[in-house]
Parts: structure tokens; sequence; C-alpha cells
């Protein structure tokens, strides 16, 4: 039997595309660095000045970690949901210049004046913005041509198909150019799902491989596969495609999980071995509360007298208040926070969804809320081991016997203590219905499964971006 034909590639993978940003974002720091260390020491005729140069050579050392916290600011600006989003991007670059400040700030109010490059630090803060920004802008246009995608076919024309369709059409779009999509369904060969055309079944897959030079199949079929497709698929990827399942592409894209096109074994299958108790990360983690939960009882106990006052003033009852929640595998908590409500904010008892205009809010809480800070007691609860510093947000326990009758793996989001803050968190904002509890399960259910060291790093740093940008819920 002879080889099956190579199909050339065309098109950046994800990774290639997370390659390029690197390298232009690299090139524009030492640009920064460069231009700035340079400036600076002409400024200060060193340059002309032999020895004087050799002397202050030393003066270039802040600018050996200023390159790596920037890398280290925008981490998650590699992501393929946030690396091709104006917003996102624009967002991030904001975060990351804000940040950088402090170490400026650190320098020009203890360093003796002309020991430091403070002048040369706000010449590289100023020329790394202004090349990341265009820089990143010039990257989404680039990457968004059409010759740069990947050509893909879509294996299902069902709800998964036409949930991944919207994903890379509309969500996440610019990576991946869908051709076409092939189902074993007769009726609907000839029609069209949102405007992309269904070429047939398994028969036709392997020359529309070849015709449409496709470099990505995505299996997007949520039942049992039939044998004939399933060599057909094989050929294909013997061919040189790659071929993606629909919730993999749908997690790496979006970072979340798809709950609603998945099967019924899938918590036990690829879920339940994430959960590792026994690992090394685990007693880090828990180190890292222990170290930070002290800073933040620290930081509470000084700010604890002004914020007392405030809530007081602004309105009649108890400073701060304990309310029970679900911790991890539901045992419950008793979660301690700043008053930011009325006093008999649910007469009735019953638990009700806070919304950015609560009425039930009061005029120092909104603030509170936008800056976290009414959270603090709750670094009480990290100490103590009842939260963790990182994991999805502890919820009352009559919103999860409700949720779990609702939201298929609901409970799933118990199977890791509570955080501080979480994945769910930096990606989403209040919730209001039902459907916005069920897609900020699908950042948690992420979180839980992915849960790394680097992942909490990049939450920590989306956390500050919150916090400086007044965008606390």
């Amino acid at each position: 039997m002879a080889n099956p034909p190579s199909i050339p590639q065309s098109g950046l993978t994800l990774s290639e595309r997370q390659a390029l940003l690197f390298a232009g974002d690299l090139l524009c720091v030492l640009f920064a660095v460069g231009a700035a260390w340079i400036l600076w020491m002409g400024l200060d005729h060193t340059l002309s000045d032999p020895i004087k140069f050799f002397r202050t050579r030393d003066a270039i050392t802040p600018f050996l970690w200023l390159g790596p916290l920037w890398f280290f600011l925008i981490s998650h600006l590699y992501d393929p949901h946030a690396a091709f989003s104006r917003e996102r991007t624009l967002f991030g670059l904001e975060v990351a210049t804000a940040i950088s400040l402090v170490p400026y700030l650190v320098l020009y109010f203890f360093a003796t004046p002309g020991s430091l490059p403070r002048a040369g630090i706000v010449v590289y803060l100023l020329v790394l913005t202004g090349l990341e920004f265009g820089w990143r802008m010039l990257a989404i246009r680039l990457f968004t041509l059409p010759m740069l995608q990947r050509p893909t076919l879509i294996i299902g024309a069902g709800r998964a198909g036409t949930g991944i369709i919207r994903v890379l059409t509309r969500d996440v779009p610019g990576h991946f150019r869908v051709q076409g999509l092939i189902d074993d369904d007769p009726e609907k060969h000839g029609t069209k799902l949102n405007g992309i055309p269904i070429l047939g079944g398994w028969q036709v897959l392997r020359d529309a491989v070849c015709g449409q030079g496709i470099s990505v199949l995505v299996l997007a079929i949520t039942g049992k596969i039939r044998p004939e497709l399933f060599q057909a698929i094989l050929d294909c990827q013997e061919m040189g495609v790659e071929v993606i399942r629909m919730p993999a592409l749908y997690e790496s894209l979006l970072g979340r999980v798809p709950i609603e096109y998945l099967s019924a074994d899938w918590l036990l299958t690829s879920f339940l071995d994430s959960v590792n108790l026994y690992d090394l990360y685990s007693p880090l983690k828990r180190l890292l509360d222990i170290l930070i939960s002290l800073v933040g009882m620290a930081i509470g106990l000084i700010l604890f007298p002004i914020l007392a006052v405030i809530i007081r003033l602004d309105s009649p009852g108890p400073i701060l208040y304990q309310q029970e929640r679900s911790g991890k595998g539901g045992h419950p908590i008793g979660v301690w926070k700043y008053r930011t409500m009325v006093r008999n904010a649910e007469p009735d008892g019953e638990a009700r969804w806070a919304s950015p205009e609560d009425p039930r809010v009061t005029r120092v809480g909104k603030w509170m809320r936008r800056t976290r800070l009414d959270e603090i007691p709750q670094f009480w609860n990290v100490l103590r081991g009842d939260m963790s510093l990182i994991g999805p947000r502890p919820e009352r326990p009559e919103w999860i016997a409700q949720l779990e009758k609702q939201i298929p793996f609901y409970r799933a989001r118990l199977l890791v203590q509570p955080g501080l803050t979480g994945w769910s968190q930096v990606n989403y904002g209040y919730v209001r219905t039902v459907e916005d509890t069920a897609l900020k399960l699908e950042y948690d259910l992420y979180y839980i499964r992915h849960r790394s060291p680097i992942l909490d790093l990049k939450i920590l740093l989306r956390t500050m971006g919150t916090l400086i940008r007044f965008q606390g819920s």
C-alpha cells in the first residue's frame, strides 16, 4: 500500500504565535533598555569620559531585573484567549506599566541622587510602553491575516460543532479558518451551519483535506464514532493533519471547560485524575497561603481603625459579619467580611445575588467591593485553613443545593478548597443568572483541572490588575 500524500502545513500554530509574540516582546525590552541606558549616560556625559563610563557600568544592574519583571507581568498575555484580544491586551499592558512604576518610585525616593539611573528608568518605561502597545496591536492585525490562519475542518455538525464554530469565528477569531464541516447525517449535506458549508460524510473527508490543504481537524462528536469515520481520521492524521478534540481546543482558547458539551463520565475519566492530594504542589501552596495571609492580616490590622470608622459613619450596623459558606467537600465554613450592605439586607432570610447597582450596597460598600478591601478579613480564613489564597469562591449552601440541580458538574467545584481570588474572578464579573453561574463554573473547573504554580501566578497578577483598575466585584 502506497504511503499517503503529505499535506503541506499552512498557517501558524498556537505555539508558533506565542513564540513570535515572545520574540517581539524581547526586542521591545532590549531596545527600551538600550535606549534608556545610553540616553541616561549621555545626559550625564558619561559616554565622553571613558573612566567614568567604566565606573558606572554597574548602573545597568537595575535594567537586568526590569526586563524579567516585565515578562513576569505580561505572562498571561500569551494565553490565546488574551493575546489576540485588543481589549484584554490593552488592559494587561496598562496593568504591567502601572505595576512597573513601583520599583521606579522606590528608587526615586530612597536611592541617593546620582547613584542609580532614576531618569533612565523613566525613559525605559516610556519607551517600552510605547513599543509594546505598537507591537501588540500590530501582531493582532498580522496574525489575523487569512494566510497565517490554519485551514480547519470540523467533524460533527451537532451541538458541539455549533459551539466550536462560535468560539472560532466569534469568541476567539483569527487563529483558525474554518472551511467546512463533515457530518454523517445525509439530510445536512449541502446545507450550511452558521455560514459554514457541510461538505458531506466520512466518504469526502480525505478528498476535502487534500483538496483544501487542511491543517487541522476538530473532532466535535460527543457520541460514538463510526469505524469508517475513525479510519478516515487516522488516514488524515498520517498525512500530517493535526487532530484536536473539541473540549481540548475550547479549553486552550477560552481558558474554561465546556460543561455543556461533555459526556456524563467526563468527571471520572479526566477530571478526578487532576485532583492529586499528594503532590508537591499542595504543601507548597499551603505554605504560600500561610505567608501571604500573615502579611494580609498585618495590613488588615493597620487598616481596621480607618475602615471601621468610615463603615460606621456611612451606615448603622456591625463592622464585620460572618456568613456561612461551603468549603472543600461541602463542609460549612464561616467566612468573615467587612459589611458592605445595609443592615438586614435579606430580611426574609432568602439569599439573593448581588448586582453592580444593588441598592442594598452602601456608598462605602461600593468602594470597598471595587478595591476588594471588604475581603481582607478572609485572610483569617486562609490562615485557619478554611480557604486558600486561590481557588473557586466559596458559595452559600442554599445556592449550591439549587444550582447543582440546574448546572451539570456544579458540585465538582467543591473538590478543592475555596479561594480568596480565583480564575473565574479575574475572568468574569457579577453573576446575575443561572447562565452566568454556568459560565463562571467553566472557569472554576478549568482551574481545578490545570491548577499549577504558573496558573496561580497568572491569577495573582490579574488580581493585582483588578485592584489597580478598581474593578473588583
